[in-house]
């Protein structure tokens, strides 16, 4: 029964994903959208990417492991990659303060908060002509910033929050993608129709494939 779901989920979201392929495409056919440039969500001169890992032990799309107590961690984490100078920690919560990025251009169409997940936002924005929902989660906001609220919008490199601590382990970027508009505080799976997005593949696309790879490479 499991391989069968599986596979059931499989063929549903490349079916999903034909479709809006073709969307987009009659879009670019049409002249009505144009490809905006995007940026990886952390990363700065500080830290560049080369910095950073990507965890993706993780089901990416949510759907694998949807079976055991009905959860699936959706998306993929991100982590800082260097030694704490004043303790000498290497990974780990190296990475508290740092900051996260709007990926492209787009708008705030949610915005949450939870002492165990601490804050989070989504992020609608343009992925060739069809809507994509990008979240960020476990993030805070330094001294004398505020939070953003729904309906706002950024632009590609703004800067979203930075990275929180987390009471459960080690803080770090959560970052993930669908295809519908979900709540920030919306915990994975729990929302079956929503269907989730790799954001690996998707970055590849958008920005620097190497140095998306590279950072995923770090994670093995």
């Amino acid at each position: 029964m499991t391989a069968k779901r599986d596979l059931q989920g499989a063929i549903g979201q490349f079916e999903n994903g034909m479709r809006l392929v073709g969307s987009a495409l009659m879009k670019l056919d049409a002249g009505e959208t144009t490809t905006q440039p995007w940026r990886l969500p952390v990363g700065n001169d500080e830290h560049p990417s080369s910095g950073w890992y990507v965890y993706t032990r993780h089901d990416l799309t949510g759907r694998r492991n949807s079976h055991i107590n009905n959860y699936a961690h959706t998306g993929i984490d991100l982590n800082g990659d260097w030694r704490n100078p004043e303790t000498g920690e290497f990974r780990g919560n190296v990475d508290i303060g740092q900051p996260v990025f709007a990926v492209a251009d787009g708008e705030i169409v949610s915005v949450g908060f939870s002492d165990r997940f601490r804050g989070g936002v989504v992020l609608k924005v343009d992925h060739f002509g069809v809507p994509l929902y990008v979240r960020y989660w476990h993030i805070g906001f330094p001294a004398g910033h505020n939070w953003f609220t729904v309906g706002e919008t950024v632009e590609v490199g703004q800067q979203l929050g930075a990275i929180d601590e987390y009471p459960n382990g080690y803080a770090h970027l959560h970052f993930d993608m669908a295809w519908q508009p979900f709540k920030a505080h919306w915990w994975f799976t729990k929302h079956k129709e929503i269907e989730w997005a790799n954001p690996v593949y998707i970055l590849k696309t958008h920005c620097q494939p190497l140095e998306v790879d590279a950072m995923v490479e770090k994670s093995n």
